[in-house]
Order: structure tokens, then C-alpha cells, then sequence
């Protein structure tokens, strides 16, 4: 990981990324990265160095990239915790996709894929690292933070904003400078209820109450009633779970390869994210049936897919209780099977 890490910090927008800024904050998390790159053994996974190899520190996503290859990491961590022996890093296959790793469990082989999840659009997260990053670099925003929202325009326009994603990234970084940042900072001191516009109207700046000085909070479409935001969640989930299950499935049938079980590993699955929060809320409430009746309905075309076993192992936070002011708190990352069904919220749970 390092090498790319220093292939970023030589371009000029190195602010951007997450984990350098982390590194140079002195972040708890980077405590907690390491302890997971320890706990993983990467040293005895055969082929373990493709994980961080393919990652190019001067592309446009690379944050992306870094954060999936993290996932990797986890999903490492959490096979030998769970018993999973014999773990191997997948080399490519030329001609078809290839699961992230092979391992061994009570005489089974199994296949798993990771990825960081993500319930929101990659450009809204680039938006908000780009102006925590230049706030980081500039020692600007130091009385409060901003929350940067999509605008009206923005699911108008979302397909495009995704097939053409570097191009919009292009014009972030053209817009949002050390000038456009001070000029903000300026206005938003004087009126605290200003909202201002971003890439005309497609993203709005403004205030938050939910992050500290000079920290940004991404929000996608704060006008989704709660329904609309599960169903949000469970289109996403959906479509991510199935392409990693067809991934493994296409590879399988490309190579010969014989599997007994498939695993989809996703790290992401949290409680910071409003939406997923509500979905989470919505199922352990049981009382949405619809909600369940979405969950079966995806495990079945699931099941169909990969004609094997397979399991969904997410992350979550661990509740740690309330603040004196009703605020939940939240622990280290748990990562646990899906729960399919209502009693199945509590077991095989790995720290991160």
C-alpha cells in the first residue's frame, strides 16, 4: 500500500485522499488499520502483494481503489478468525473475472469476493474529500464544518455523472479551489443559513451540525423519506451482491474450478450512512414486511445465480450505548453474516 501512497502524495492534489490525511491527523483509525494488517497474515497468503499491485496512486479514483483493496484485507482477517484455512490471493484469469481469494473450511472450498459497499454515489464522497482535503491544507473551516448535499438536479443528471465519472471529477477539482473555499468560509460565517451551489446546483454546501470544525458530512438527497431510502439501499445491495456472485460463477465455469460455498464480503455497511441506517433500523424492527419480503425475494435470485451456498458477511458499528444528550455511540466495526431472517442479527461476529 505504501508505494502508492507515495506515488499520490507526489501530485498536486494529495489532499484528496482519506488515509493520508488520516495518517497525518494521527487518526485513531490508522492504529486500527494496522492491527487488522497484523491480524490478516498477509505475509502467509500466498500471492497477497496483488492486492496493493494494481493500485495506481495518480489515478482519479484511486481512492476508490485503495478502499476496495482494504476490503481485501478485512476479508483476510475475518476467514482465519472464523476458521478459514489454506487462504489464497487469486491471480487474474486472462480470460474471465476472478474472485479476490480461495480457502478451505472443514474439507470445503470456498471463493469470496470483497468490496467496500457503498450506498451512495462515488462523485458525492470525492466532493466532500476534496473539501475536507483543502481545508486540511489551507488550516481553513477552524470554527465549523460543512454538509455537502446532492442538489434538485442531481438524479436528473445521475446517470450521466456516473457513465462519465472522471470528467465530472475534472470539474470539481476545476471548481472547488483554496479561493472558492475561502470565499465560502467568508459567507458562510456571515450567514449561517447560506446554502451555496456547487457545479451548478448539482451539489449544495452549507452548514452541519453533524461533523466537527473543518470535516465534511456527505449526504445524498436529504429530501428521501425513509421508505424511499431503504429501497435505495436494498437496489444497491442488490446489484452489488449479484455481479460479485456472477463474477465467481463466470470464473467457475471459465477455469473448472469446483467450489462448495461462495462468499461476498462488504466492508462500508454503517450507521454513518443515513440510508443504511434506516434500513437497518427498518428490518430490526420487523415490522415492515414488505422490507423482508424484498430480502427474500433477493436471497432467491441470489441462490438461483450461483446454484451454491453463499454467505453475505457486512460490517456495522457496535452500539456502545447513548451520550447524555440521546446520541448514539458507536464502538469498533463488527462484521457479521447478513441477517436474511428476523433472529438472525447476532452471530459470527468479527471486530475490525
Amino acid at each position: 500500500m505504501l508505494p502508492s501512497l507515495e506515488q499520490r502524495l507526489t501530485s498536486k492534489d494529495w489532499f484528496e485522499n482519506r488515509i493520508i490525511r488520516y495518517i497525518l491527523w494521527k487518526s485513531p483509525w490508522v492504529q486500527r488499520l494496522e492491527t487488522t494488517f497484523q491480524a490478516a497474515y498477509l505475509n502467509s497468503v500466498p500471492n497477497a502483494d496483488e492486492i496493493f499491485s494494481v493500485l495506481d496512486g495518480r489515478a482519479l479514483d484511486y481512492d476508490e481503489q485503495l478502499f476496495d483493496a482494504l476490503s481485501e484485507v478485512r476479508l483476510a482477517r475475518w476467514a482465519r478468525c472464523q476458521g478459514y484455512r489454506e487462504i489464497e490471493k487469486l491471480r487474474k484469469a486472462q480470460k474471465s473475472s476472478t474472485p479476490d481469494f480461495r480457502m478451505k473450511r472443514d474439507a470445503k472450498i470456498v471463493l469470496a469476493e470483497a468490496k467496500h459497499f457503498r450506498v451512495r454515489d462515488y462523485l458525492v464522497y470525492f466532493v466532500a474529500d476534496r473539501l475536507e482535503g483543502l481545508a486540511f491544507m489551507t488550516g481553513g473551516l477552524t470554527r465549523f464544518g460543512l454538509e455537502v448535499e446532492t442538489g434538485n438536479d442531481y438524479n436528473r443528471q445521475r446517470d450521466d455523472l456516473v457513465s462519465n465519472r472522471n470528467l465530472w471529477i475534472g470539474k470539481a477539482r476545476a471548481e472547488l479551489t483554496e479561493d472558492w473555499l475561502r470565499r465560502a468560509e467568508g459567507q458562510l460565517e456571515t450567514d449561517e443559513g447560506a446554502e451555496l451551489l456547487l457545479l451548478d446546483g448539482l451539489f449544495v454546501v452549507s452548514h452541519s451540525a453533524a461533523v466537527g470544525p473543518s470535516r465534511m458530512s456527505p449526504v445524498l438527497m436529504g429530501t428521501l423519506d425513509p421508505k424511499e431510502a431503504v429501497k435505495l439501499c436494498l437496489s444497491k445491495l442488490q446489484g452489488d451482491l449479484m455481479k460479485k456472485l456472477g463474477q465467481i460463477k463466470e470464473f467457475m465455469g471459465a477455469t473448472g474450478t469446483n467450489a462448495n460455498q461462495a462468499i461476498v464480503f462488504f466492508s462500508g455497511i454503517d450507521e454513518w450512512e443515513p440510508e443504511w441506517a434506516e434500513l437497518w433500523s427498518t428490518i430490526e424492527g420487523g415490522r415492515e414486511q414488505w422490507a423482508w419480503d424484498c430480502l427474500d425475494q433477493l436471497k432467491e435470485d441470489a441462490e438461483a445465480l450461483i446454484a451454491m451456498p453463499f454467505e453475505l458477511i457486512v460490517g456495522r458499528y457496535e452500539k456502545k450505548g447513548r451520550s447524555p444528550a440521546g446520541e448514539v455511540q458507536y464502538g469498533p466495526m463488527e462484521y457479521r453474516p447478513f441477517p436474511w431472517k428476523p433472529q438472525a442479527f447476532n452471530s459470527d461476529v468479527v471486530d475490525d
